[in-house]
């Protein structure tokens, strides 16, 4: 049998447009503002439906050291927010600590058998201040949005009737007792929002997703979906219509202003399957948060569930001074009396003592699973007074619990390097316990996981954990290779959470001490989603490990140590501990000596310079890291095959930028769009619509100016690297004594050209950066007079932008590839009358500079000159562009083309 499925996401509808109809977004009914009392709280809620509660607007400064969302019960006595109302998880489903959110969107939704009726507010509550930084009150006789019947269809032709019609939420219609003939030649679902139904309108797709002409109905329940971004809200009918000869067969009226849930996101995309029996996520442990902090300085860390019966409880703080106080877990909406004592981590049942940051594992009694339970809690059954307590998720599903192999302590070891062991244990049938003690700093990670190759230790395609140390707290995140590339839009050295997966890693425990850091996770053998790969107990498997640096945003750059030559472990062996104990770092009598950055010399030209744009190695310690202070991927932008120079430019003048940093698509360590910003970051790509509209674009927007046409590109070209070179190259003490080292390798294909002219509205200081991935590039400076003249005001402005580019003479449409060494590059490929100059505060001197593009061995130079008269104007990126410099680009590639094809005739 056949099937249509449909894989579906959690999200909102948004605010857009469908066939040029505004589709305003519905958040749901509208609940309240927030009362504002401290760190900028702010913001208006609505219902969505009975359990989701969407923030619009959403502020909060992220400044509270325990600040989380709670909700207070009806059934509470307080009538204020207050410490012992319930925790409820953020937007994503997290425990943490909330973040910083600035007029943001985002959806809460209430546990498990509570709704929006049984609660009377929702607060930010700092838990250990017990401060209230600001809250919604819910009206008392507030209703929560629920589906609307709506009428009949009329009856007008062929014999259209039906049941009652009932909106379901903003985007879904259920037609119950549907019937119609299906003789109508072009009958559809059809709804619009003139008065009555007419033939300005958009068709609606079938129960099965189809916009083919109608079939027959014959009393079946239908349900339909608007298409789009169209809600219930922004039409006024729903009618079967035929398009041929522009008739109503008959419809339903909608009423204005339903209060109607809000629709999840429709399907991203459907697949037809043939039906097979389902395989059911696979169990694995689960992170359920932190202990709340209510009495007798009770908290913890994250505490696991890693099986039916066991929790695990890392730093765990309680004073000893309950007089009854114990472990406790129960079935009821809340902790309260009547519920079961667990026995402490030494199996006794005695009252609890005191803690002071253990990490404690507790088993629950008899035949009582977490299943069987809604809370765990530290209970005085004296006083029945709970001190502290986290809930249950619904839908939980972990191994079960087996009694043999309890213990979580690794009994495997082996040496992967002299500054990294792994250790592990085969838990249970589905789950392993991994250790990795390394010697890394603060702000580096260990990873440590299978290859992306079943018959050598390779990266690309590895599935790996990577571990670290943040604020103070373990962390182990699941990440796919999937490209030896920074992570951007889920390509690349990506946790998998942004690679279409999920993080099956939970942290057990953690420790740094001594130059030292030791992290311990469990994860499950098999595969929870197609970035995972399967863990084999009885066969030898290839692995991959690395240490390196993590970057601002947290996530794993560039390797400096990593797997040499093909590893190979047998996770189900024999145990067997083979790992000599690390040695501690001493701690430094003398502070280290700072590394001392290359200096690169900047970089400044007359009237319609011509820069080329390239990518080449980050040049170690010494290089991009040391000279911008931020990590690197290991690649950075070089500017006239100098490695991220400072640029001076002059306010109304044209540059031009020849871009040989790769398109190809594909491969996304070979495609680095080149633009000009004021973000310091870059990897605009990366941004959500919010974060875009904190950053401004100045150069590199074709025509449209839309986000998405950020970026130039063109054929990739490298300095690579050359094998011969020594090991410890990057410790050259100049970059130009480094750069001979450096061999320039370019791929078949054109460049890219960005002209720009920054004008009065340009920042003295922006950035050349890598659309696509952070960290790639560096500073340009824009100062009203480096001594260039300019056109007077009187006169019409002329732009005049001259490119030398020095063109293979062609056999096919493409340029052949190049491959130059640096030595000899810049004399027998590059023209260059530059003045250069160390970094300085003074205005560097004003110099002429034309850089022919080597494009391959046989090559004809030719020199275009584009000359335009009109008004200069400002332009939306706060540059001036004449209408010659908007369409240099096109005007430059098309003649490159056209000399080529001369070049052809000719030979």
């Amino acid at each position: 049998m056949t099937v249509l499925i449909f894989l579906t996401i959690t999200a909102l509808t948004g605010i857009s447009s469908f066939h040029g109809v505004s589709a305003v977004t519905y958040y749901g009914k509208e609940i309240n503002s927030f009362n504002t009392l401290a760190h900028e709280v702010a913001g208006t809620a609505y219902a969505a439906d009975s359990r989701r509660i969407v923030l619009v607007d959403f502020t909060y400064d992220g400044q509270g050291p325990d600040a989380f969302f709670y909700v207070g019960l009806k059934n509470s006595s307080a009538t204020a927010p207050h410490g012992t109302d319930l925790r409820i998880q953020d937007e994503l489903g997290s425990w943490n600590v909330l973040r910083r959110y600035t007029s943001e969107t985002i959806t809460l939704t209430l546990p498990e058998g509570l709704t929006i009726s049984d609660i009377k507010w929702l607060s930010v509550w700092c838990r250990q201040f017990g401060v209230d930084f600001g809250h919604v009150l819910i009206p008392q006789n507030f209703t929560v949005p629920r589906p609307v019947d709506i009428g009949l269809f009329s009856q007008l032709a062929h014999s259209v009737r039906s049941g009652q019609v009932t909106v379901l939420d903003s985007k879904t219609f259920l037609i119950r007792s549907l019937y119609y003939d299906g003789q109508g030649p072009a009958g559809f679902f059809w709804v619009g929002s003139s008065t009555t139904p007419s033939s300005v309108g958009f068709k609606v797709p079938d129960e099965n997703g189809s916009l083919e002409r109608l079939k027959a109905y014959n009393g079946q329940n239908v349900t339909i979906r608007l298409p789009g971004d169209l809600t219930v809200r922004d039409i006024k009918w729903l009618s079967i219509w035929c398009t041929a000869f522009v008739v109503n067969f008959g419809h339903v009226n909608i009423p204005v202003n339903l209060d109607i849930p809000v629709y999840m996101e429709p399907p991203t995309m459907t697949t037809v399957v043939t039906m097979v029996p389902t395989t059911p996520k696979a169990p694995m442990a689960t992170n359920i948060g932190e202990f709340s902090r209510l009495q007798h300085n009770v908290r913890s860390g994250n505490i696991t569930i890693i099986d039916s019966k066991t929790f695990v409880i890392p730093d765990l703080v309680y004073d000893g001074q309950g007089p009854a106080a114990f472990f406790y877990v129960g079935a009821t909406t809340q902790p309260a009396a009547g519920g079961t004592i667990v026995p402490d981590e030494n199996g006794s049942t005695s009252k609890l003592k005191r803690y002071n940051g253990q990490q404690v594992t507790i088993r629950l009694p008899g035949n009582l699973t977490v299943y069987d339970i809604k809370w765990l809690s530290i209970w005085c059954v004296a006083f029945a007074a709970d001190f502290g307590n986290v809930f249950i998720p619904a839908n939980l599903r972990v191994p079960e619990y087996r009694v043999q192999g309890d213990d979580l302590t690794p009994d495997n070891c082996e040496r992967l390097h002299d500054n990294l062991n792994v250790a592990w244990k085969v838990v249970n049938s589905t789950h392993m316990v991994t250790e990795l003690t390394g010697k890394i700093s603060n702000g580096q990670y260990m990873a440590f996981g299978l290859s992306g190759s079943n018959v050598y230790s390779g990266m690309i395609g590895a599935d790996v954990t990577v571990a670290y140390f943040s604020n103070n707290a373990p962390n182990a995140v699941d990440y796919f290779l999937s490209a030896y590339a920074q992570c951007s839009n889920g390509v690349g050295a990506c946790p998998d959470d942004r690679s279409q997966g999920q993080n099956d890693a939970v942290v057990i425990s953690g420790e740094a001490a001594n130059g030292i850091v030791r992290i311990r996770y469990i994860r499950p053998y098999t595969q929870s989603s197609s970035t995972d790969k399967t863990i084999s107990t009885n066969v030898e498997q290839f692995i991959v490990w690395a240490i390196g640096p993590l970057n601002p945003d947290g996530l794993a750059s560039k390797h400096t140590l990593r797997t040499s030559g093909n590893v190979k472990l047998t996770f189900g062996r024999t145990p067997s501990m083979n790992c000599p104990a690390l040695t501690p770092v001493p701690q430094a009598t003398v502070p280290p000596t700072a590394v001392v950055p290359w200096t690169i010399k900047n970089l400044t030209g007359a009237p319609s310079t011509t820069f080329s744009v390239r990518i080449g190695p980050a040049g170690g310690t010494r290089g991009y890291t040391a000279i911008t202070g931020r990590v690197s991927w290991g690649i950075a932008y070089y500017i006239n095959d100098t490695l991220i120079p400072e640029i001076y430019v002059q306010r109304n003048v044209t540059y031009t930028f020849v871009i040989e940093a790769g398109n190809n698509p594909s491969n996304p360590a070979k495609r680095h769009p080149f633009y000009i910003t004021d973000d310091p970051v870059g990897g605009y790509i990366q941004y959500s619509p919010e974060e875009r509209q904190a950053v401004k674009v100045y150069g590199g927007v074709l025509p449209g100016g839309h986000a998405q046409f950020v970026g130039i590109d063109g054929r990739y070209c490298e300095w690579m690297l050359d094998a011969t070179a020594p090991s410890n190259a990057s410790d050259a003490a100049t970059f130009e004594e480094y750069s001979k080292y450096l061999t320039l390798v370019c791929e078949p294909g054109q460049p890219g050209i960005l002209t720009w002219t920054p004008d009065r509205n340009t920042p003295d200081t922006v950035y050349y950066q890598c659309l696509t991935h952070r960290y790639l590039g560096w500073k340009i400076h824009v100062e009203d007079d480096l001594g260039i003249p300019l056109p007077t005001a009187s006169m019409p402005t002329t732009t005049t932008t001259t490119a030398s580019v020095s063109v293979t003479s062609p056999i096919s449409s493409t340029v052949s590839s190049t491959t130059m060494h640096r030595s000899t590059s810049l004399s027998t490929t590059s023209s260059v009358a530059a003045t250069s100059h160390a970094p300085s505060t003074t205005r560097p001197p004003v110099s002429a500079l034309t850089t022919h593009i080597p494009t391959g061995p046989a090559t004809t130079t030719t020199t275009t000159t584009t000359t335009t008269t009109g008004s200069s104007t400002g332009s939306t990126d706060g540059s001036s562009v004449s209408g010659a410099a908007r369409v240099m680009p096109v005007a430059v590639f098309l003649l490159l083309i056209l000399v080529q094809l001369l070049a052809v005739r000719f030979i």
